[in-house]
């Protein structure tokens, strides 16, 4: 239709008598003299393209185009800075509505026609509609939220005009700290059914998530018969932390921030807000602010305000003794655990963390501020146990105070075996002298529990404090004042018990007066395999990898 309507200009001026044909000057053809935006829902955008045509044979610059008004809602998006000899180029204007009224202004145009004066348009468009947004809640208290923790609230936003509601931007803000979150502007970023020319302008169906524009994807704005939802990219905009201490509380933004985003008629969404406390804050109350600038002409900028406090994290503080006996009952002290903000009374918790290979404890009283952990009466090592607190308000210590014990036996030699396999029987040997025989009244082993190596009596004779017959052991020799000498060790893999693989990897440890002295690791394959594992000098303590 255009191209017609240029080559029914060119017949005109042809015929026209202001100019020679042959002259080589731009021709101007005066545009209406007013251009309709119609009607656009209050602070909605529309753009519409005003035609300008040069019917001339030389190119028609334009010299200046302006919106006499001052704070006219109309303004001018694009102008070309020349139009082609016989051709047309437009010139684009956009309509925003500050609210439902009808406005007007006037457009001049100035090109470099030599014949045609300044062209003024004039400008027409109606706001009518308009979109109301309510929020609720009006203020968004947290209260006070433990320490290393945090709340999540959410603010609804409802659309209840007669137009659909544009949220531009969605932002928090704390005194002293910068904006944080989505904070585009919608300049030209409109869906198309917002700039699009006054006949084709249609809302969205009502129940249908409307697309961020050139952001391939919805803002989770669902209408009120589907709940509101997050999208699996969303994402969390922390906000800036204001430098009170070396952590301080944060307000983040929790799920999709894209903006700007369109709400239907009627339509609600809720916008989700974390406040975080983490640990090493000051007992201090936190405030800020959620931001919407919306296309409300009475809520152009929403603020919604944001308040929480600080529970600081009980401490728990523990007594226990650093050594005791196999068989011993340790007495482990929370009474001194405390809470910085005195919302006592406090609970406690203990936990068994760690125990030797085979060993079995347990705790007496584990909710007590003070407990007992009983040992193992056989088996030396180390027990490791933890103890967390809750304060009267529901906080909950940062980390658990830990202790650990250790098991101290009275035997000076000691000597335990432990194997990875649940089905397999592994047998500690324990020779006396390195040419000792498997079996004899040398080996101290299941078949021979307590020999005689010493004098009489029982004093100085060793013991195999505990045989194990299947799975993961441990076997323990005990020596309580071993004879001068060479004691050999060795594991034998003695039952398969009808393991379908009875590979087992064994591992030795000896204990020099409480201390570690040697650890040795190796798989036995198959029943009646052999492991000689390593000698032990006495008195000396020397422990030796055997050949």
């Amino acid at each position: 239709m255009r191209s017609g309507w240029l080559a029914c200009w060119l017949l005109v001026a042809a015929c026209g008598r202001e100019a020679p044909p042959s002259s080589v000057v731009p021709r101007w053809v005066v545009p209406a003299s007013t251009l309709d935006f119609g009607a656009v829902p209050a602070l909605n955008e529309r753009t519409v393209s005003l035609p300008l045509v040069n019917v001339g044979r030389a190119s028609l610059r334009v010299v200046s185009a302006v919106v006499k008004e001052d704070g006219s809602p109309f303004r001018i998006v694009s102008v070309p800075e020349q139009v082609p000899a016989q051709a047309e180029t437009s010139l684009v204007l956009a309509f925003v509505p500050p609210r439902e009224s009808s406005y007007t202004a006037t457009l001049v145009l100035r090109t470099d026609d030599p014949i045609q004066e300044d062209v003024e348009v004039s400008l027409r468009g109606e706001g009518r509609t308009a979109a109301v947004l309510e929020l609720e809640p009006a203020l968004l208290d947290f209260g006070r939220v433990a320490e290393g923790s945090n709340v999540v609230r959410p603010v609804k936003l409802r659309s209840r005009g007669s137009a659909p509601l544009v949220l531009e931007s969605l932002t928090l803000e704390v005194p002293g700290g910068p904006l944080v979150g989505s904070e585009r502007t919608l300049a030209v970023a409109h869906p198309a059914w917002m700039s699009s020319t006054p006949e084709s302008l249609t809302a969205p169906k009502k129940g249908h998530a409307m697309q961020s524009p050139g952001r391939g994807g919805p803002f989770d704005v669902l209408a009120p018969e589907s709940p509101a939802v997050q999208s699996p990219g969303s994402e969390v905009a922390p906000l800036a932390q204001a430098s009170r201490t070396s952590a301080s509380p944060v307000f983040q933004l929790v799920g999709s921030t894209r903006t700007p985003t369109v709400l239907d008629l009627a339509s609600d969404v809720e916008v989700s807000v974390r406040y975080a406390v983490p640990p090493g804050v000051a007992a201090e109350d936190v405030s800020g602010t959620l931001v919407l600038r919306t296309t409300d002409p009475d809520q152009r900028e929403a603020r919604v305000p944001l308040r929480g406090s600080v529970n600081l994290a009980p401490v728990p503080v523990v007594s226990a003794p650093g050594e005791s006996v196999p068989g011993g009952d340790v007495l482990l002290d929370g009474t001194a655990s405390m809470d910085p903000d005195g919302e006592g009374p406090l609970t406690y918790a203990w936990e068994l963390v760690s125990l030797p290979v085979g060993a079995r404890a347990r705790l007496l009283s584990p909710a007590a501020s003070s407990s007992v952990l009983r040992l193992d009466p056989v088996v030396s090592g180390e027990y490791e146990v933890a103890l967390t607190v809750t304060d009267a308000a529901g906080a909950r210590s940062l980390q658990p105070t830990r202790a650990r014990v250790v098991a101290v036996p009275a035997q000076q030699l000691w000597v335990d075996v432990t194997w990875n396999h649940a089905e397999t029987d592994l047998d500690l040997h324990v020779l006396r002298g390195v040419d000792a025989a498997l079996g004899s009244v040398d080996d101290c082993h299941y078949a021979n529990p307590r020999p005689d190596w010493g004098a009489p009596g029982f004093t100085e004779d060793p013991e195999l404090l505990r045989d194990r017959l299947t799975g993961f052991g441990p076997e323990v020799f005990g020596y309580e004042s071993p004879v001068s000498g060479t004691y050999r060790l060795a594991v034998v893999l003695s039952r398969e018990n009808g393991a379908v693989d009875p590979r087992s990897e064994a591992t030795v440890r000896v204990y020099d007066r409480g201390v570690l002295k040697g650890e040795f690791r190796r798989t036995l394959s198959r029943q009646g395999e052999v492991w000689t594992v390593a000698d032990v000098q006495w008195p000396s303590g020397v422990v030796t990898e055997a050949p």
